[in-house]
């Protein structure tokens, strides 16, 4: 009677380093992705928060002080054009606050 043998280490090692090979580009796909991601979310959301906090801010500290009364033009051009609307509407809040109170009610205000 004769014995067969087979040896499958070989075919498992490579079966492991065709897995592996898949785990390394598919991290390296989500990495990029994420670094991608990323950027498009600070550029078109975080920015745009950050130019609005900046004018309330403004604002709080001396609401008498003319606001701008047009957006620059790479915001006029933004991609998601909701964060233009929200702050252009922020800006007309700003001003029509300023008209209605006045400087008695620019004390107020800045007050708190």
């Amino acid at each position: 009677t004769g014995v067969v043998r087979f040896d499958l280490r070989k075919a498992a090692v490579e079966g492991y380093l065709s897995r592996l090979a898949i785990c390394i580009g598919v991290a390296i796909v989500l990495g990029g992705g994420t670094g991608v991601m990323s950027a498009f979310v600070y550029r078109d959301v975080a920015q745009p928060l950050q130019r609005m906090v900046g004018l309330v801010k403004a604002f709080v500290e001396d609401p008498l002080k003319p606001l701008p009364e047009t957006l620059s033009d790479a915001t006029n051009h933004h991609p998601l054009r909701e964060t233009v609307v929200l702050e252009s509407a922020l800006v007309r809040l700003s001003c029509l606050l300023q008209l209605g109170f006045g400087e008695a009610g620019g004390a107020v205000v800045g007050r708190g």
